[in-house]
């Protein structure tokens, strides 16, 4: 168990990790001592999540700027980013390791944040999409208001727990503190602080309305959130009402409340993008399920044969109404906007541009010395050692044809796509992209290279137009080697018996991509017109 918390941020996030979870490298973790319970981490959660400890973070930790608005210092206070190091934690002042209150509020925000993580889009999608597109439609919007609701829960846990950590150190001694089982929900716009904003800030636009200099310029607060600013308490019910408006007395009496009772210190709620988050879980769901399908196959397959398998799939097609917003969408184009999104072609000069080839080549020469250095060749320099493995220049986006290729491989060129577009394949054999699951194994990948090679052949393609579908076999004979000698031996022999005893040069490879370049991208809608039978 650990409290993880994110290192460069605008304000205090710090959360608890029962263990499970890979956090980035740039997010450091709190270790208690061994056997400390549950609830000392939760009771520690509580305190560093307050806005009195965002406010003790900010004058110890380094300010880093501003990545918003205004750009550097001239921004608003709160969009300002901080480095929050863990050395510098050390010396936070807790306030209690033991507090009933404390975990109590730690426990139900940490509920209600695992609560609206579990019940994502996805999990609906997973759950309800084989009852059909009303019921799936449905279920979606319940799951929005459940969101909502949860959120609204946790706004009012947190303001309440960061007026409890007033209290017991001392800003506001005599502040009420209700019980977080009894307390109700709180919309982001309706807390003290907010209100007080929203009259500044309504001061502030009508001063420039009749063209006068306000004081400061608007606040960024509530746009940027999503929320609507209020600048009366009408929208809180009675009870509520009291306990706001004696904090807002209370916070314009002291000097200290007065401090800490700002944007800049209190937690950011941003309004969920539900229509967002269920775009992205529905092409997510999409892939995944094309990608099951094609797992299961071992030879190539086109679009359209992929929308044929997956046409009578009737979660494939509530998945597709509610996605593009018409019961007569397009199977094919659906089908065909997912794979294309998620395949980089098989051949490195369908991937990259001139100046890519160029790194690539020499992360080749890299690759070539490290399989000698496996097999303990690599050559010995004039001081009697193995020469060094020179490490190449990372690639970036202007290195690869395509914006989606430069998404999928990144900086190492670390393959991430689902799918092997085999553009590599001439017309008219390839008038249509074949596809293949990115998943292959290097032996499965070079026997389907080896039998389209076949098919070619058979149709009638000079070998000289099948060299970059051979060249594919020969760049995988090192990595098939690590599987099988004997399979690599066989596939360097098909290979030779084709092209020759040197394989695919480069200069064979090249004179092929200048005869074939990559096909311009296509273009369509997102699953526009009917759905074929």
């Amino acid at each position: 168990m650990s409290i993880a918390f994110g290192e460069v941020s605008t304000h205090n996030h710090f959360a608890l990790d029962r263990g499970g979870k890979v956090f980035n490298r740039t997010a450091p973790v709190i270790k208690l001592p061994p056997g400390a319970t549950e609830t000392q981490h939760l009771v520690l959660v509580a305190q560093l999540n307050s806005s009195t400890a965002c406010f003790w973070m900010k004058q110890v930790c380094q300010n880093k700027g501003s990545q918003g608005i205004n750009e550097g210092l001239k921004a608003e206070a709160w969009e300002q980013f901080y480095q929050f190091g863990g050395t510098k934690l050390e010396s936070f002042p807790l306030v209690a390791t033991a507090y009933p209150l404390l975990e109590s509020f730690a426990r139900h925000l940490d509920t209600l944040a695992r609560d609206r993580v579990s019940d994502s889009a996805r999990s609906i999608l997973d759950a309800r999409a084989a009852s059909g597109p009303a019921a799936l439609r449905a279920a979606l919007k319940s799951r929005r208001d459940r969101d909502l609701d949860r959120l609204f829960k946790m706004v009012g846990l947190q303001e309440e727990l960061d007026w409890l950590c007033y209290k017991l150190y001392g800003v506001d001694p005599d502040a009420e503190i209700r019980d977080p089982e009894q307390l109700p929900s709180l919309r982001p716009g309706l807390r003290p602080f907010e209100l007080t904003l929203a009259q500044e800030d309504a001061e502030r636009r009508a001063a420039i309305a009749r063209g006068d200099e306000p004081d400061e310029q608007p606040t960024a607060w509530f746009e940027r959130h999503g929320w609507e600013p209020h600048t009366s308490l009408d929208a809180l019910p009675p009870a509520e009402r009291r306990i706001v408006e004696s904090r807002l007395e209370r916070t314009a009496a002291s000097r200290e409340l007065s401090l800490l009772e700002q944007p800049t210190y209190k937690r950011r709620w941003y309004r969920p993008d539900h229509d967002a988050e269920e775009r992205e879980a529905m092409e997510l769901w999409l892939a995944d399920r094309i990608e099951a399908w094609a797992r299961e196959r071992k030879e190539p397959f086109t679009i359209r044969q992929a929308a044929a398998a997956l046409r009578a799939d009737p979660a494939l097609l509530a998945v597709g109404e509610l996605l593009t917003g018409r019961p007569d969408f397009d199977v094919d184009a659906l089908v065909g906007e997912r794979v294309r999104a998620d395949a980089v072609p098989n051949t490195k000069h369908h991937v990259f541009t001139a100046e890519g080839l160029l790194k690539r080549a020499a992360w080749e020469e890299t690759w070539r010395l490290q399989h000698l250095e496996d097999e303990g060749r690599l050559p010995l320099g004039e001081d009697g050692k193995p020469i060094p493995i020179p490490v190449p220049r990372k690639y970036d986006r202007t290195d690869y044809q395509r914006p989606e290729f430069w998404s999928l491989r990144g900086k190492l060129d670390v393959p991430k796509e689902r799918f092997i577009a085999f553009t590599e394949v001439p017309p008219p054999v390839g008038e249509e992209t074949l596809y293949g699951w990115a998943g292959w194994t290097h032996r499965e990948r070079a026997r389907v290279l080896l039998a389209l090679d076949e098919q070619l052949e058979n149709a009638g393609v000079p070998v000289a137009d099948r060299y970059g579908v051979m060249h594919g076999v020969w760049f995988l004979l090192p990595y098939v080697a690590w599987e099988s000698q004997d399979a690599a031996r066989d596939f360097r022999a098909d290979v030779k018996s084709i092209v020759g005893e040197a394989g695919v040069t480069e200069a064979m490879l090249a004179e092929w991509a200048g005869r074939f370049p990559l096909a311009k991208p296509r273009a369509g809608g997102r699953g526009k017109g009917k759905k074929k039978a």
